[in-house]
Formats: C-alpha cells, sequence, structure tokens
C-alpha cells in the first residue's frame, strides 16, 4: 500500500475524501505511491508482449510489429481488460475503488451504448438534451472528447486484431475504462528523452503473462496510481508532485499543512469551471480561475460584419467583405485566433482578445481596408 497518514473519509460537501489520521505538517508527503503500484503504458505494453509470448501460435503475426497504442489507449485497455476479470485480478481492490459510472460527465452520456463516430448519430434522448442545453465551447470540447473516444477504440481494436487480441466488444465498458484514465491519471512529469517506437519482443518468455513489471520506463509519462486519486480537488490546494528517482516513489508533498481529522486536497490544475465539469464531472461554486469564454461570440461578430458590408454596397466604404475574412487569416497566422475570454475575477479581457478586437475594430470605426489595418496593428 502507498505510505500516507491519510484514510478514505465520508465529507457532506465532497463527499468522498482523504481525510489526515494525524497531523500533517508544511512539506510532508500527503501520499508516496511506489513504483511497482503505478500502473503506466509501458507496462502495459510489456504486458501485453508477454501475453503474445505465451500464445506464439495465436499471435503468429506479431513478430516485429512496433507498439501502436497511446498512453491514454494503453491505460484504457488495460483497465477495460482487468475489470472484465472482476474478482480474479490482482487489482480487483484497486478497480473496486474506482466510481461505477461518470453519469456527472457530459461524454458518459453523450457516448451512447454503441460505438458511433459522431455524437450527431448517437440519438438518444438523453444525448440530445444534454448538447441542447451546452453553452457552445462546451458543446466543441465535448465533440472533440468524443472524437477521441472513438479514435481510441478504433486503434485498440485495430492493433488487438491485428495480434489475435481482439477485438474489445463491451462499448460502455471502455467508455468507463477511457474516462476513468482521463479523470484519475497522474503525469509523472516530462519525458527524459523522445519517446522511442518499440518493437514486440516475442522471445521473452515470463513464467505469469498476467503480472505488471515492477519499473515504469522513461518514456512513461502518465499513470494510474491507486489512493492517490481518491484526493479531491481545490483551487487553494497547494503541492509539489515529483517522481523520486532514488526511493522510487510518486511523491505528492503538501506546502499547506492539514490538522487531524480534515480533508486534504490535491489541485487539479488551473482551470475553469467548464473545464472542469467536461473533463471531471464536477464544478466549483468559487473557481479564481472561471472566466467568459467569447470565440462564439467573435466569430458571430465577424460574420455579421460581413453580412452588414454587402448589404451596405457604399463606394466611400473602404473595407469590403473578403477583408474581414483577411483579418481572420492575419489573426491565425500569429496564432491569435480563438481562446477569447474575461475574467470573471477582475473582469480584464485576455490578452487575445485584446488584440483581436483592437485589429477587427480598426476597419469599421477608422474605415481603412485590411492591408492598411494589418499594417498599422502590427506596429
Amino acid at each position: 500500500m502507498p505510505k500516507t497518514k491519510l484514510t478514505l473519509a465520508y465529507f457532506p460537501d465532497t463527499f468522498r475524501g482523504m481525510m489526515a489520521t494525524k497531523d500533517i505538517e508544511v512539506g510532508e508527503a500527503l501520499v508516496s505511491v511506489p513504483e511497482n503500484l503505478l500502473i503506466t503504458a509501458s507496462k502495459v505494453r510489456k504486458l501485453v508482449e508477454r501475453r503474445i509470448a505465451a500464445f506464439p501460435n495465436e499471435s503468429s503475426g506479431s513478430k516485429g510489429r512496433r507498439w501502436p497504442l497511446s498512453e491514454h489507449q494503453s491505460l484504457a485497455y488495460w483497465l477495460y481488460s482487468e475489470s472484465i476479470k472482476q474478482s480474479d485480478s490482482q487489482w480487483y481492490s484497486y478497480i473496486r475503488s474506482i466510481p461505477r459510472d461518470f453519469g456527472t460527465i457530459p461524454l458518459y452520456l453523450l457516448a451512447g451504448n454503441v460505438p458511433c463516430g459522431s455524437i450527431a448519430t448517437v440519438g438518444t434522448e438523453s444525448s440530445r438534451w444534454v448538447m441542447a442545453h451546452m453553452p457552445h465551447s462546451m458543446k466543441q470540447r465535448a465533440i472533440e472528447q468524443h472524437e477521441r473516444l472513438y479514435k481510441d477504440w478504433t486503434a485498440t481494436n485495430t492493433f488487438l486484431e491485428a495480434v489475435s487480441m481482439g477485438p474489445l466488444d463491451k462499448w460502455s465498458l471502455y467508455v468507463w475504462a477511457w474516462l476513468a484514465v482521463n479523470t484519475r491519471c497522474i503525469h509523472l512529469g516530462q519525458h527524459t528523452g523522445a519517446a522511442k517506437t518499440r518493437a514486440i519482443d516475442t522471445k521473452k518468455l515470463v513464467t505469469s503473462p498476467d503480472n505488471l513489471v515492477e519499473s515504469i520506463d522513461s518514456t512513461d509519462a502518465m499513470a494510474l496510481a491507486p489512493v492517490l486519486d481518491l484526493l479531491n480537488h481545490s483551487a487553494e490546494a497547494d503541492i509539489a508532485t515529483r517522481f523520486d528517482p532514488i526511493s522510487r516513489q510518486f511523491i505528492i508533498q503538501t506546502n499547506r499543512a492539514f490538522g487531524k481529522g480534515r480533508e486534504a486536497f490535491i489541485r487539479y490544475g488551473p482551470h475553469d469551471n467548464r473545464f472542469m465539469i467536461i473533463e471531471y464531472g464536477f464544478v466549483l461554486a468559487r473557481n479564481p480561475y472561471q472566466v467568459l469564454e467569447l470565440d462564439h461570440v467573435v466569430s458571430q461578430w465577424t460574420e455579421a460584419a460581413k453580412t452588414r458590408l454587402r448589404t451596405a454596397r457604399s463606394k466611400t466604404l473602404l473595407i469590403r467583405p473578403d477583408d474581414v475574412d483577411v483579418l481572420v487569416t492575419t489573426l491565425k497566422q500569429h496564432k491569435m485566433w480563438g481562446d477569447f475570454t474575461i475574467s470573471l475575477d477582475d473582469l480584464e479581457p485576455s490578452y487575445r482578445l485584446h488584440a483581436a478586437l483592437r485589429l477587427l475594430l480598426l476597419v469599421e470605426q477608422q474605415n481603412m481596408t485590411s492591408k492598411q489595418a494589418v499594417r498599422q496593428w502590427e506596429r
């Protein structure tokens, strides 16, 4: 078990969380997870290699095949395959600690009961209701998330069929596994070097093809970590994380004290509530990172501006409808298009929004050509 002064407890506001059994001082480790309990893509890859090696006749086409799955795909496949074993899995206790559904995450409803390449084709009553009530920016994120989910399902099935280990046949279970990885993974840190694609080695026979190896690989950037993923999020949490190469543990260190009997928190990152509900399925009542997203509004404004210019047909206007497209293209070339926000903390527009409006409003307020506007904006 990971080393910790925490225990699982119920709290009125956050429900399941981790409570301090003793006072935890500044600089102490909240949780230390040993390397052998970290579940990573390299461990999954080696596990599959051994399974292939254990049944060479059934997987004859796998020799020399390169490992094609991403870290997320690898971990989702592992969790899927282990959960099917139920109590026969060596990781049964850990899998039971993971929520059995992710009903507060929009994708859990939008994914439907069968694999679909597009949310639009799911067509369930619940998915239609969710899509109808989501803000535009959240819809876009949900659509992109669904595309990644379906792509990962397809890629995993393609590989498993190629090595005679597939296919996956339980879409709902895969959606659960994929979301479990998405919501519970920790980041080990950046790669120490460029990730290398490795060939599957079918010559390494081992006694048990079902055990994960104990050591992680230098290419591992993310991991599932038992116990650690029971800690809840708080925007006020102040922590530091690292994988210690000497003790071979992933350590979460707190920079704030927690008294005995208090809930201990970690921070998932500086995310606003729209990101939190899409990725994690909850929001914060007081979120210091909350912003008003205006990408859709700015896009609507540019389309309305082109419509006004087409109907005006004034010979005195220097700008034409196509000039608006030129301005948008200019912003994209400068990597300044999109992510337009206003902070709800101080009501200040983001630098990107300020820069975009300064260019777009030049042509309307000062009646100049797009070329003149760009030249003045780039000064």
